[in-house]
C-alpha cells in the first residue's frame, strides 16, 4: 500500500505542476503523458505472482498449448482475453510483456481521455487512483481490457459517435461481457431533460 501512496504523490506532483503552470495545452499534453507513462510502468512491470495474474497466466499457457483451439473455444464468454493471449503467444510475446501491453493500453486509454475533456487532470487522476480503480487493474485483466475499451466508448458518446460507441461496448464486451451493461449510456447521455 505504500507504493501505491507513492504514486499517488508523484501523480498529484507533476499534476499540481501543471496546474501551476501556464495552462496550455502543450502543458497539458506533457502533464497527461508523464502520469501516462508512469502509472503504465507501475502496474506493466509488476509481479504477476499476485492476485488473479497466476490464474491468467495458467490461461495464457493454456491458450498456447497444443489443444489451444478447444481451451480458446470451449466457453465464448470474455473470449477476448483468450483470443489475445494466443495472439501474443503465437508473435513470441511472453506473459509478462503481455502485462505490460495491457497496463500501457489501459493507461493510454484514459490518458486520451484526461486530455481531451478533463478540465483538471489533477483530480481526474487523483479520483482514479484514490478510488481503487487503479489498484484492481493490477489483478482483474479483462476487466482492464474492458475498461480500456469502455473509455473509448465514451469518448465516443461525448463527440456524438453512436457507431464507434457501438463497437467500442461490443469490443469490451467480447473481453468481459458485463461491459454490455454500458450500452445504456449513449442513450442515458442524449436524453433531454424535460419538465
Amino acid at each position: 500500500m505504500d507504493k501505491q501512496m507513492i504514486l499517488l504523490l508523484v501523480v498529484m506532483v507533476i499534476a499540481l505542476l501543471y496546474a501551476r503552470s501556464r495552462e496550455t495545452k502543450y502543458n497539458k499534453k506533457i502533464c497527461v503523458t508523464a502520469i501516462t507513462v508512469i502509472i503504465a510502468c507501475f502496474s506493466g512491470f509488476r509481479s504477476w505472482w499476485m492476485g488473479d495474474l497466476i490464474k491468467y497466466y495458467t490461461d495464457y499457457v493454456a491458450c498456447n498449448s497444443e489443444d489451444w483451439f478447444q481451451h480458446i473455444f470451449e466457453d465464448y464468454t470474455n473470449i477476448g482475453l483468450k483470443l489475445f493471449f494466443r495472439s501474443a503467444g503465437f508473435m513470441g510475446i511472453s506473459y509478462d510483456v503481455c502485462l505490460f501491453i495491457i497496463s500501457a493500453f489501459f493507461a493510454i486509454a484514459l490518458g486520451i481521455l484526461v486530455y481531451k475533456f478533463s478540465p483538471s487532470p489533477y483530480w481526474s487522476y487523483v479520483m482514479f487512483i484514490a478510488m481503487g480503480f487503479y489498484v484492481f487493474t493490477f489483478s482483474g485483466l479483462k476487466q482492464t481490457c474492458a475498461m480500456g475499451f469502455v473509455i473509448f466508448a465514451m469518448i465516443a458518446i461525448l463527440e456524438n459517435s453512436p457507431k464507434r460507441f457501438l463497437i467500442w461496448v461490443a469490443v469490451a464486451g467480447i473481453f468481459h461481457a458485463p461491459a454490455f451493461i454500458f450500452l445504456i449510456a449513449y442513450p442515458a447521455a442524449k436524453k433531454k431533460i424535460d419538465i
